[in-house]
C-alpha cells in the first residue's frame, strides 16, 4: 500500500511513497477487534460488582486501543535504524523503570508483588518496556559482533549478562512468566543469529537449572506448579482457578454456547478478562472459535518473520524476528497455561486481554515492525529505480 504527497511551489512533483503492509496491519486489528469484544462480555459482570458499571472496564480497554494505535503510529513513522543508535538510552530507561518498581512513592504493590508503577493518572508495567528494550541490544549486540557470536567471552557471555541482570529485577518483582519470556525469546535470537549448537545446550542447561532453582524458592510457585500436576486436589484452592478454565472450555464444546452467554465469567474464573480471557472465548465461540483466534496468532508468526527476511539489514531482521517471536511466544505460553498444559505464568495473551501496558507496547511493537516493512519496500523501489 502506497500514498503519493506532493509539495507545493515545486517545479517537479516528488512523491513521498508512504509503505503500510496490509497482511500484517489486519491480523493485529482483527485482534485488537476481537479483544475489545471479549473484555467487555468478560467483564461485564465484574464490572458492576466493583464500578458499578458495566461498561467500566470496556471504556478503558478502548482508550488504551486509541493509545495504542498512536503508539503503534509512533513506530510506524521513526525508522527503526534509530533504535539501534539509542539502544544503550533505551534499556537504561527500561533498567530504571523496573527498579521504580521498588521505590516508596513510585511502586505499587499488588497480590505480594511490585510490577507496576504509578505515573499520575495511570499506573503501568516496566516490564512490557523492558522486554522490548532487551530484544533492540541484542539484534545490535550481535549485528556488531556477528563474527564472534559462536565465541563465548565475545561472543555468548556479554549478552547472557545484560539478559540475567534485567531477568534478576524481573525475578525480584517477582513475575516469573516476564523473565521467562526474556529468557526463550533471548535463546531464540541466539539460534537466528547463528550461535552453535553447544551454546545452545549451555543455555538450555542454565535456563533450565534456574527454573528449578527458581521453582522450588518460592512457594507460591510449587503451588502453581502442584495444581498445573493434579488441579483436582485442591479443587477451592490451587487448582480452582485451571479447573474453572477448562470447564469454559469443555462447557463450549465445539461451537460454544455463543457471544455473550458465558457462565464462568459470573464470577466462577478468576481474570476472565485478563490472563484467563482466551477461556471466555473457548466457551463462548467453542472449539472453533479458538482455533481462529489461535490462527490469528500463527499468521502474526508467519507475516513477521516474512517482514523480518525481507528486511533491508541485519539489524532488521534480528528486530522482526525477536519482535515476532516476542508475540508468538507470549500468546502461545499463555494458551498452554489457559488450556492446563503449562503452569500458572500470569501472562496475557497479546491484543485480547484486558490491560494498558501490554497493548500499548504491543502495538509500539507492530508498528516497529512495519517501520521494518516500510523501510525494505523503500529500500527495494530505490534498486529498482537505480537499475531501470
Amino acid at each position: 500500500m502506497s500514498v503519493a504527497l506532493h509539495g507545493h511551489g515545486s517545479s517537479q512533483r516528488r512523491p513521498l511513497q508512504v509503505f503500510v503492509d496490509p497482511w500484517m496491519l489486519g491480523i493485529v486489528l482483527a485482534l485488537i477487534s476481537v479483544g475489545v469484544v471479549f473484555v467487555f462480555s468478560a467483564s461485564v459482570w465484574w464490572a458492576q460488582a466493583d464500578r458499578g458499571d458495566p461498561y467500566f472496564y470496556l471504556r478503558r480497554e478502548v482508550l488504551y486501543v486509541l493509545i495504542g494505535l498512536t503508539f503503534m503510529t509512533l513506530g510506524w513513522a521513526v525508522d527503526y535504524r534509530r533504535l539501534a543508535v539509542y539502544r544503550k538510552w533505551i534499556f537504561g530507561l527500561a533498567v530504571f523503570g523496573m527498579m521504580a518498581t521498588f521505590m516508596p512513592g513510585l511502586r505499587v504493590e499488588l497480590n505480594n508483588a511490585n510490577r507496576w508503577i504509578d505515573i499520575g493518572m495511570v499506573t503501568v508495567q516496566p516490564i512490557e518496556f523492558a522486554k522490548i528494550a532487551v530484544i533492540v541490544y541484542m539484534a545490535s549486540f550481535f549485528v556488531r559482533r556477528q563474527d564472534r557470536i559462536q565465541e563465548f567471552w565475545r561472543g555468548l557471555f556479554p549478552p547472557l549478562v545484560v539478559m540475567g541482570f534485567m531477568v534478576a529485577i524481573a525475578m525480584r518483582q517477582p513475575d516469573f512468566g516476564g523473565a521467562m519470556i526474556m529468557v526463550a525469546v533471548t535463546a531464540l535470537l541466539f539460534v537466528i543469529a547463528g550461535a552453535s549448537l553447544v551454546q545452545m545446550f549451555a543455555l538450555l542447561a542454565i535456563a533450565t537449572s534456574f527454573a528449578t532453582v527458581a521453582v522450588g524458592w518460592a512457594g507460591y510457585r510449587q503451588d502453581r506448579l502442584t495444581a498445573f500436576l493434579n488441579p483436582e486436589a485442591d479443587p477451592l484452592g490451587s487448582g480452582y482457578q485451571l479447573l474453572q478454565s477448562l470447564y469454559a472450555f469443555g462447557h463450549g464444546g465445539l461451537s460454544g454456547v455463543g457471544l455473550g452467554e458465558s457462565v464462568q465469567k459470573a464470577f466462577y474464573l478468576p481474570e476472565s478478562f485478563s490472563d484467563f480471557i482466551l477461556a471466555i472465548v473457548g466457551e463462548e465461540l467453542g472449539l472453533i472459535g479458538t482455533l481462529v483466534l489461535l490462527g490469528l496468532l500463527a499468521l502474526f508468526f508467519v507475516r513477521g518473520m516474512v517482514i523480518a527476511r525481507y528486511a533491508r539489514d541485519e539489524f532488521g531482521y534480528l528486530l522482526a524476528s525477536g519482535l515476532t517471536l516476542l508475540i508468538t511466544v507470549e500468546g502461545a505460553i499463555n494458551a498452554a497455561v489457559v488450556m492446563g498444559a503449562l503452569p500458572t505464568k500470569g501472562l496475557t495473551f497479546p491484543f485480547v486481554s484486558y490491560g494498558g501496558s501490554s497493548l500499548m507496547m504491543s502495538c509500539f511493537l507492530v508498528g516497529v515492525l512495519l517501520n521494518i516493512y516500510r523501510q525494505g519496500e523503500l529500500a527495494r523501489r530505490n534498486r529498482a529505480v537505480a537499475g531501470a
